[in-house]
């Protein structure tokens, strides 16, 4: 089951969902992982607040794992 079928499993909303993933991704790039893209959907970034909230987490979330990655396989 992927990170998005579990969180809409658990009952978050479609919109966080869908703007976690993207930041997920794009947090992923900012770190470093050259094999993901960045990805932001700017317009609804603008007018959804829980799109934009969820990509902001995500953002957080994948950048985190991307450098504890890289500093775990001494990258850093």
């Amino acid at each position: 089951m992927s990170t998005r079928e579990r969180m809409l499993q658990r009952g978050y909303d479609p919109a966080y969902v869908d703007g976690f993933t993207a930041g997920e991704s794009s947090g992923h790039a900012a770190g470093g992982n050259m094999y993901t893209p960045f990805t932001k959907d700017t317009h609804r970034f603008e007018d959804d607040s829980q799109y934009k909230q969820g990509w902001t987490d995500g953002f957080q979330y994948g950048k985190g794992r991307s450098e504890s990655t890289d500093r775990a396989m001494g990258y850093r």
